[in-house]
């Protein structure tokens, strides 16, 4: 009760944030044919008119909300958006001459306060008095049809519902028409209990119709939002390219051309994730009703009949694999924070997302459903299952099936066992052997629920996760800031300025959805409220006849539709600083032509330890690079050094995100990773990668492949140049690879919970191989998360910049006795504080808020 409490109360705020919205500036009305002016704010078409019509001719038009002006009366366009959302808050219309008066009382008309079926005359009070001492005469609320209310045939009053023909009759209908021997009933009685019915299909209905209304709402804006989002980026970027010269050119179009990829890939996602959201509701809630019911079959003949026809198909009952679609039941995974260390890239989940249409397995099990029993409806709400009638004999002997066989599974007679191919099988009678296929059908009904439960604990992570929102979108903004104070300060030579800043406008969770919900109510929802509520027992029997069944599944409260989805404030993100990134390397070459080069500030180094490499790893003077030497080094016995060609880095991760970048050679095999301290120094266990305690990146003979546990995984990429990044996010536990390609490309990332410290390792195997940390002054040190997918050439000058530290909120460079106040740039920082997407927001209308001016 006091959630249905609280959600009237947050729904009545909503509806009444909405109508001031709502409002015309002039007439403080809700719009009436709204028209937008050029300066974006909208009024009642009438008003504009009206307003710009009362001024002197002299005085030029203007804006009644913010006082722009105009040189010459604009072009009112008409807003459909508005006028759309509009008119669900206007009254009805009240049609003309609705009014019933007496029929007695004409001059003048006086409104009437009954009506009599028998006389079919509407009464007023006076005539009321007098008419109501007939005590044949049935007087009713005021109807300007009274003739609908007897029979068409004996002209009676209709005082009876039979439900056999599902009609109201008469009596003589009753007592010798067509109803003859029916069971009749009083209107009055009928329409209490379908009153009470409509009340119960409106609990059910309303909240899946609400449900319904905001995942579409939710979908379609997110289309919106994600063209609109393009729109704004391409404009932003092409006004200051444009102020460049003729440098641009090519750059423009590489610009547009991303912009334009990533849309299309965003838009396909976003029809996919709708499809799949379908398919999941239909299959998923199909199956578990199968389950159920043939788990409460009584006959123990047709449960092992249906389940050696059907069952097999999804579920591997002895081995407990599911055999359906691998996702079927998962709930697509939103973002929560620390999500964004890991790449999101737009073709892995659209693979995955081909790869369980066209799943085999999965359309064993969809065929299944849709073609064996009866098809779901309204969008994969079933809510019966029909077993067919299967035959009980045996087709060999023409014995009644009593025995079931396990070799064979299958159900057979007594003659099969004693003279058939059945002779020497175990089997059991058929109430056994269904007693034991319902045992292994409860272990299939209770996976079924622990997948649902755990669907419902992700969503609760996710609206904890909510509240988070307000401090990540502080640091967004002071990230955004931060490179944007960077992009000015290489313009100034050439006395240029990027015009706008974006910033976040305040947000406060608790007033989200009152900008962007109100309470849909569709017209089936309203009609049964109405009939919930109407008093005449004609009018609720008639209406009920007229609408039909309602499909509503007892506890359906439309969570089926709550898939998560990737919120706006992602696309905007994940477009934002891949289009930013391309147009940062763009920038740095036209600068290097223009100016010779650009001088980036140093960056923190990671040195090596020296106490870890192994006995013929040559290490260089700066403790930056390795290679393999044919003789021993001598390097002083240490219990920290390796037997093996590697060596760990001096610094170590107990928790943040960090990232570095090497350089290896084209020949030899080495690689890159991490490792805990407590990994072992001699032996096979110890090689990076080949034990439960490192993980690497690996490249031999011009292929990459990843080792961890002892399990090397080949990776189907062929490499493209010899410079890595490397990124770990210790709380997320990821571990991501980048080759720095053009484009950069994402070649791995590795899953773990990470126990202990970690370590940086490196690892070479040939003598004509060899690694560098790469630690210039010519290269911008970036986030990994905002260089996934994206064109970034660094200087050819550079050696780069070695390690960056991001964790107490990726403002500060990790170097050991080495910090800076916020906003202030170290010496060993390339960037006070990155542009980087931190935590998204989970809920996909956040980005209305952002003011991208």
């Amino acid at each position: 009760m006091a959630d249905t409490v609280d959600r009237v109360d947050r729904v009545d705020r909503v509806d009444r944030a909405v109508r001031d919205k709502l409002r015309c500036w002039s007439c403080r009305q809700i719009f009436i044919d709204p028209v937008t002016l050029p300066c974006g704010h909208s009024c009642c078409r009438i008003c504009i008119e009206d307003s710009w019509g009362n001024k002197p001719a002299a005085t030029r038009p203007s804006c009644p909300q913010c006082g722009r002006t105009f040189t010459n009366p604009p072009e009112l366009k008409r807003n459909l958006t508005l006028q759309n959302l509009a008119k669900h808050f206007l009254p009805p219309p009240v049609p003309p001459n609705t009014q019933i008066c007496c029929t007695h009382c004409t001059r003048p008309p006086v409104p009437a306060a009954r009506t009599c079926l028998h006389c079919e005359t509407s009464l007023c009070e006076s005539h009321v008095r007098v008419h109501s001492k007939l005590q044949q005469h049935v007087l009713i609320a005021p109807t300007a049809t009274p003739g609908d209310r007897k029979c068409p045939i004996h002209k009676e009053i209709l005082e009876y519902y039979c439900p056999q023909d599902s009609v109201c009759i008469c009596e003589s209908c009753y007592r010798a028409g067509a109803h003859d021997g029916h069971e009749v009933e009083p209107l009055a009685e009928v329409s209490v209990r379908k009153r009470e019915t409509f009340k119960t299909v409106l609990e059910r209905l309303t909240p899946r119709r609400e449900a319904a209304e905001e995942q579409l709402q939710r979908l379609q804006e997110h289309r919106r939002v994600t063209q609109e989002t393009a729109d704004t980026i391409t404009e932003m970027f092409l006004a200051v390219l444009r102020d460049i010269g003729g440098h641009t050119h090519l750059l423009q179009e590489r610009i547009l051309s991303e912009i334009s990829q990533k849309e299309e890939k965003l838009m396909q996602e976003i029809s996919d994730l709708i499809q799949k959201v379908e398919i999941q509701k239909s299959e998923f809630s199909w199956k578990i009703l199968y389950i159920e019911e043939l788990y409460n079959l009584d006959d123990p003949l047709t449960l092992l009949q249906e389940w050696e026809s059907h069952v097999p198909a999804f579920w591997d009952v002895e081995n407990g694999h599911y055999l359906g679609r691998k996702d079927e039941g998962e709930d697509i995974k939103g973002p929560v924070p620390g999500d964004l260390a890991e790449e999101w890239v737009s073709e892995t989940l659209l693979k995955g997302l081909a790869d369980m249409i066209d799943n085999a397995e999965r359309k064993v099990a969809k065929d299944f459903c849709i073609s064996t029993h009866s098809a779901p409806t309204h969008g994969g709400l079933v809510t019966t299952v029909r077993f067919p009638a299967l035959s009980r004999n045996c087709p060999k002997h023409n014995k009644l099936l009593k025995l079931y066989c396990w070799e064979h599974e299958e159900c057979i007679c007594v003659s099969c066992f004693l003279a058939g191919g059945h002779g020497g099988h175990k089997v059991d009678n058929l109430k056994v052997a269904s007693g034991k296929k319902k045992d292994k059908l409860r272990v299939l009904l209770e996976k079924f629920r622990a997948e649902k439960e755990e669907m419902e604990r992700k969503e609760q992570r996710l609206q904890e996760a909510r509240s988070q929102v307000p401090e990540k979108a502080a640091g967004e903004a002071q990230r955004v800031t931060a490179l944007l104070g960077y992009l000015r300060q290489q313009l100034h030579g050439l006395q240029k300025q990027i015009p706008r800043e974006i910033k976040w406008a305040p947000l406060h969770l608790s007033d989200q959805l009152q900008e962007i919900i109100w309470n849909c109510r569709g017209e089936e929802v309203q009609h049964i409220e109405a009939l919930c509520t109407s008093s005449d027992p004609f009018t609720v029997l008639r209406e009920s006849d007229k609408s039909g069944p309602w499909n509503v599944d007892e506890g359906d409260d439309g969570d089926t539709n709550k898939k998560e989805i990737p919120g706006v404030g992602e696309v905007y993100h994940k477009m934002f600083l891949e289009v930013t990134n391309e147009f940062i390397g763009g920038l740095e070459r036209i600068v290097t032509a223009i100016q010779g080069r650009l001088h980036w500030q140093e960056a923190t180094d990671m040195l090596l330890d020296i106490n870890t490499a192994g006995t013929h790893i040559t290490l260089l003077a700066d403790r930056k690079g390795i290679s393999v030497s044919e003789t021993d080094q001598n390097h002083p016995q240490t219990p920290d050094r390796f037997q093996s060609n590697q060596v760990l880095s001096a610094c170590s991760f107990p928790s943040g995100r960090h990232y570095w970048e090497v350089e290896g050679s084209e020949l030899g095999g080495w690689g890159v990773g991490v490792a805990y301290p407590s990994i072992e120094r001699g032996g096979q266990e110890s090689l990076i990668g080949h034990n439960s305690k490192s993980w690497t990146l690996g490249r031999e003979n011009k292929n990459y492949s990843v080792v961890h546990n002892g399990t090397v995984t080949p990776l189907d990429v062929a490499p493209s140049c010899g410079r890595i990044r490397i990124s770990l996010d210790y709380e997320a536990g990821r571990l991501s690879f980048h080759e720095l390609s053009e484009p950069i490309r994402h070649l791995h990332t590795f899953t773990a919970t990470f126990t202990e410290r970690l370590h940086a390792a490196f690892w070479v195997n040939e003598v004509n191989s060899w690694l560098n940390i790469i630690t210039g002054l010519n290269c911008p040190s970036r986030a990994p998360e905002e260089l996934a997918g994206i064109s970034d050439s660094p200087s050819p000058l550079s050696r780069s910049v070695s390690l960056q530290c991001l964790s107490s909120g990726g403002k500060y460079p990790h170097s050991r006795g080495s910090h800076h106040p916020p906003g202030e740039p170290s010496r060993a920082c390339s960037f006070p504080c990155l542009l980087r997407p931190h935590e998204p927001h989970p809920d996909p209308y956040i980005s209305h808020y952002m003011d991208l001016y």
